[in-house]
């Protein structure tokens, strides 16, 4: 597609200039689950997150585009008209010095607040029909902060709501795909006359945060959904991949080398079969100490060694993608991840748009929370996004295998849209990225 096609022309320029917008920052557990255990950090969500640190010269109307902007799409405002408006009391300031793309970044500061609201009014109603939407973020607080999108469509009655639970300990700029996760009413996405843009922390906490390079781009128009089996559990081949095949479906497994073949662990010979089966064999590379703990040489060698350890075991295709452990990635991570991965996942408990315009923060939900996911699974199929589902155990101790019988069939054929593409993340970069 002409999108992805500049996205990776664009990313190839990074190896020129790598200058760090922020500091190191560290990732936090954003688990889903409330069945890890400090020894088994892998349950069914992904991540925290990777950095952009890089920059990149492009031109847009002559301005310099620093990563993680982009060069292609629409861009919704460059934050130069008088039509953003705080709704509690914030303080918004246009920031040159903060920019990454055109003139000004947005800065937003509510001191003593965990909540903050603005409204964008644009002076033209926009569309979304057929469109993704995506921006650049710089969090300094809340950490782990929850931001919501609010697109009145046309109005607060008819409207749709995008939320996405950032990552923990990220003070870096970094680039967010969004993707509806709830509806009100008959909204109409051909008409949205107003944009609220929602951050909210925990309690005791403040906001001070900047946004920058909102792009709409053109979406695929096919709903695709990404099955991760975590840790490579028995009960993954024993009772996934029988009743995946059925349906003719392909799924990912990240795995850790040292898990391979451990007590209620699939063994080298069972994961060649599901690779065989269509499987990718994903490189998660959990340790006793943290990735964000680590220096930037050791995150390096860690993440290295265990791709190539996949790569020599005849899981090319698989290695190729990288989900995060424990939801623990620190701000030095992004540049590694661009070097030596083509996708990276984390938590995030939302979909994305198709092509997503940022492939190293591609979130997750629990798969394993039949009830809970419903509605942004239901919104993705309706709304042609991608929703990546992030499963644990199977079975006696995890979820039902009556709920996982469920939740594929929700996800095959459901009454509200009628099914998802069902794809790895390697089809994912083949078609999309």
């Amino acid at each position: 597609m002409d999108g992805s096609t500049s996205r990776r022309a664009f990313l190839a320029t990074a190896t020129a200039m790598t200058t760090a917008l922020a500091g190191c920052s560290t990732g936090g557990d954003g688990t889903p689950t409330t069945t890890s255990t400090s020894t088994d950090t892998e349950t069914a969500t992904a991540t925290q997150t990777q950095s952009q640190t890089d920059t990149e010269t492009g031109t847009d109307g002559g301005d310099e585009i620093v990563a993680p902007a982009i060069d292609y799409g629409e861009v919704l405002t460059d934050f130069s008209g008088d039509n953003w408006y705080p709704k509690r009391g914030e303080t918004l300031s246009r920031d040159e010095e903060a920019a990454i793309s055109g003139k000004h970044a947005l800065h937003v500061k509510n001191p003593g607040n965990n909540l903050s609201t603005l409204a964008f009014e644009p002076f033209v109603p926009f569309s979304l029909e057929g469109k993704n939407l995506s921006m650049a973020v710089k969090v300094d607080a809340p950490v782990g902060g929850r931001m919501e999108l609010r697109f009145r469509a046309p109005n607060g009655n008819n409207r749709y709501v995008a939320t996405r639970q950032l990552p923990r300990g990220r003070s870096d700029w970094m680039r967010i795909d969004f993707g509806f996760t709830r509806g009100w009413n008959d909204p109409n996405v051909a008409n949205i006359q107003e944009l609220r843009v929602a951050m909210q922390g925990a309690k005791g906490t403040e906001v001070n945060y900047w946004i920058d390079d909102i792009r709409i781009t053109e979406s695929a128009g096919k709903p695709n959904a990404i099955l991760a089996f975590y840790g490579g559990r028995d009960s993954h081949y024993e009772t996934v991949l029988p009743k995946l095949e059925e349906r003719g479906w392909k799924a990912a497994v990240p795995v850790r080398p040292s898990d391979i073949g451990a007590a209620g662990r699939m063994d080298m010979d069972q994961l060649r079969e599901v690779s065989d089966a269509g499987w990718d064999v994903c490189s998660f590379p959990l340790r006793p100490e943290p990735l964000p703990e680590m220096s930037a040489e050791r995150q390096r060698k860690v993440i290295t060694e265990d791709k190539e350890y996949l790569e020599s075991k005849g899981f090319e295709d698989g290695a190729q993608h990288f989900f995060a452990p424990g939801n623990q990635i620190g701000g030095r991570t992004a540049e590694i991840l661009r070097d030596v991965h083509e996708t990276g996942f984390l938590y995030g408990g939302s979909s994305v748009g198709v092509p997503p315009t940022a492939p190293y923060t591609l979130p997750t939900i629990n798969g394993n929370a039949y009830d809970s996911s419903r509605d942004v699974i239901l919104r993705a199929n309706k709304h042609n996004q991608l929703v990546t589902l992030a499963f644990s155990e199977i079975g006696e101790d995890g979820m039902s295998v009556e709920n996982f019988e469920k939740q594929l069939d929700r996800i095959e054929n459901n009454a509200y849209a009628g099914g998802f593409n069902v794809i790895t993340p390697s089809e994912l970069d083949q078609q999309y990225l």
